[in-house]
């Protein structure tokens, strides 16, 4: 029995035919791109990998090391997660500035779920619903909206100023209400009246256990072995567990009452102050859906405090202890602001073009202490091959930002503290594109870098600049023979702040009691 053969027309022939070459194009360049070596790493062992070869607390130093044995790349495996460490800027900017289509994702990791924070605008994956978040928070915190908040930062800073005379020993309090109230301010249009506002000590407290809960190494163990993750609270060593629970009651908490407050005003008829909640609140031009919309300001707004309170609030304090180590360097300043200012007078914004040894300092803190020193991590959206090297899709990225501000290539005696090296021959700021404050590998890379920091250096700026003209910080009876900052590690770096004396200087004893 025979069978007719079926004729081809020339048509159906030619799309066979693409159909086929596509193919085996596909196939072959999927085999050729998998054929390319991975980047030099460690081997490990199975399930594993090198997790036991890293620093529970501190692995960008681990990340160091291997620097100097694979080189600017280290591809490795950790609790059976492929990991990209980047240990230059200048590989980090070819990567994830320049190929920031690839590099804007995050890990959809179960610890996130375990944690209740996956709606957090610094958690979702690189997409729409990102970019929803990115568009709302930009309306507030780009370079030209952060300028409006300027007078907010100003009159919080005398607030500080006024903390400080009064109750110098509490400067660490003073710090977080600064850093709280700035916040609150210009996302809720929320004034706090204390330290223990009901608004602002559940989001410290929400920040403390964020930082305990995302420690780069339980990260990358919980997430690999869930089952870690059904272990009874009650179990010796599961503490995380309580942890874990108490944090996702804190995240809604902290997410939901400063939003109602503001709701409810506008509901009652009132006008609220201006804030970034409030003015997405009242924006007619809306084209996502009511409920969908709503959500992204609230879960963008909340992820606000999470975002910018412990950075801003540990470069304050990690100036503070650094000037009570270099009196020179504090001298030096508080001469510059008087030459500037005259003594007795408070520095404003317009004055910072002509304070460059204060820009300096405040550049030289960020540069010394990084804050998070690993950033938070990326992971690829798809494949990519650079350097000769094959980075596969779904690799978990970790900028090593604590190293890249060390770079020998381009600074010398890493662990000195030296604003001068911010400055030219003459005096001037050194001004390049990574060099000034927001461009600095401590604020991240691509798509994904803080958007608060713009925000962020105008609260430190003025901060540090009225400390400088209004105070002289010395050691405390005990502390004369300190020489650096220690530091408490984790996933993020915290100063341990030490007693220092505070007092006002000659001229504005006065100024400070009229506050």
């Amino acid at each position: 029995m025979s069978f007719p053969v079926p004729f081809l027309s020339l048509k159906e022939l030619f799309w066979l035919s693409c159909v086929l070459v596509s193919t085996y194009a596909f196939l072959r360049g999927r085999s050729s791109r998998t054929s390319i070596p991975h980047p030099p790493g460690p081997r490990g062992i199975p399930f594993i990998g090198s997790l036991l070869s890293v620093h529970p607390t501190r692995p960008y130093t681990t990340f160091a090391k291997w620097k100097a044995q694979y080189g600017d790349l280290v591809y490795c495996t950790l609790a059976g997660q492929p990991v990209l460490v980047i240990n230059s800027e200048r590989v980090a900017r070819d990567l994830m500035d320049k190929r920031s289509h690839i590099y804007s994702d995050r890990p959809q990791v179960s610890h996130d779920i375990y944690l209740g924070i996956t709606s957090k605008t610094t958690q979702l994956p690189y997409g729409a619903q990102w970019r929803m978040h990115s568009k709302l928070i930009q309306k507030v915190l780009k370079r030209d909206a952060a300028q409006a908040h300027c007078d907010t930062h100003l009159r919080l800073a005398i607030a500080l100023l006024s903390d400080l005379y009064t109750d110098p020993s509490s400067f660490e309090e003073h710090f977080h209400k600064l850093t709280a109230s700035n916040i609150l301010r210009i996302t809720y249009g929320y004034d706090m009246t204390s330290h223990n506002d009901p608004f602002c000590t559940p989001m410290v407290e929400l920040v403390e256990r964020l930082k305990a809960g995302m420690a780069t190494v339980r990260m990358l163990t919980l997430s690999a072995f869930p089952i870690l993750q059904k272990i009874p609270p009650w179990i010796p060593g599961a503490s995380w567990q309580w942890n874990a629970h108490r944090l996702r009651g804190l995240t809604v908490q902290c997410g939901d009452e400063p939003f109602d407050w503001v709701q409810e005003q506008i509901d009652q008829g009132k006008t609220p102050p201006h804030s970034m909640v409030s003015d997405l609140l009242q924006d007619d031009d809306v084209s996502a859906d009511h409920m969908t919309y709503m959500k992204a300001i609230k879960d963008a707004a909340g992820t606000m405090f999470i975002a910018g309170f412990e950075t801003t609030y540990t470069t304050l304090l990690a100036f503070f202890l650094t000037m009570v180590l270099h009196p020179d360097v504090q001298r030096r300043a508080q001469e510059e602001i008087d030459r500037c200012i005259g003594q007795g007078s408070l520095p404003v914004f317009k004055n910072r073009d002509e304070l460059p040894y204060v820009e300096a300092v405040l550049r030289e803190v960020m540069r010394m202490y990084v804050m998070l020193p690993l950033g938070l991590p990326h992971s690829t959206s798809s494949e990519d091959v650079y350097d000769g090297f094959f980075i596969p899709k779904g690799t978990i990225v970790l900028p090593n930002a604590w190293l890249m501000v060390r770079e020998d290539s381009r600074w010398t005696s890493t662990d000195v503290f030296d604003p001068s090296r911010h400055l030219t021959a003459s005096g001037d700021l050194a001004f390049t594109s990574t060099t000034e404050i927001s461009g600095s590998a401590a604020f991240g890379f691509g798509r994904r870098k803080c958007p608060g920091r713009f925000m962020a250096e105008n609260t430190l700026w003025i901060t540090i600049a009225s400390i400088l003209a209004a105070f002289t910080i010395s050691p405390a009876k005990g502390s004369e023979t300190r020489r650096s900052v220690e530091m408490k590690d984790g996933f993020a770096r915290t100063p341990v702040a030490f007693p220092c004396n505070i007092k006002p200087r000659m001229g504005y004893e006065e100024l400070l009691g009229r506050l």
